[in-house]
Order: C-alpha cells, then sequence, then structure tokens
C-alpha cells in the first residue's frame, strides 16, 4: 500500500511539472528519494514515523515564516541578491 501510495504521489508530480528538462529531472530524484525514506521509515516503525510528522510541518511552517519576515516591505526596485544596498 505504501509504494502504491509513493507511486501515486511521483506521478502527480511528475505530470505537474511543466516540461522533462534536464534541470527537473534533479528534482525528481531527490523527491522520489525522499518519498522512498518516508516509506521505508512508515514500514520499518509507523508510529515513531508518524510521530515526527507535526515536526516535519512545524518546521516547513517555521521555515515559510522565515522567509516571509525576510521579505516583508521590501522594495522590488532594489536587487538585494546581487550584493547591492542601494541603487
Amino acid at each position: 500500500m505504501i509504494v502504491v501510495l509513493i507511486t501515486t504521489i511521483w506521478a502527480m508530480c511528475h505530470k505537474a511539472l511543466p516540461s522533462h528538462a534536464p534541470s527537473t529531472r534533479n528534482g525528481e530524484i531527490r523527491a522520489l528519494a525522499f518519498y522512498r525514506v518516508c516509506g521505508a521509515a512508515f514500514a520499518y516503525d509507523w508510529q515513531a514515523a508518524l510521530f515526527l510528522v507535526p515536526f516535519y510541518y512545524f518546521g516547513n511552517c517555521l521555515s515559510s515564516l522565515n522567509g516571509y519576515y525576510r521579505h516583508l516591505n521590501a522594495n522590488p526596485d532594489v536587487p538585494m541578491g546581487l550584493g547591492r544596498e542601494q541603487l
């Protein structure tokens, strides 16, 4: 059942990608590896893996919150990614 779930998720992600350029191949490999590790963890000890799910979600929430506050009140005309403070 877990293998079917992983394959279904991978197929949905595969369809969602706009093209199958070489740059998207790395993302597919990483996603498939992540799903396999999660599947192996659930197969080995599903209770421990299920215990870690809220922490994984909370970590994603904190990461998004960090990105939100880093870009809060940002000026889109100032390219900070290029290393320039002011134009």
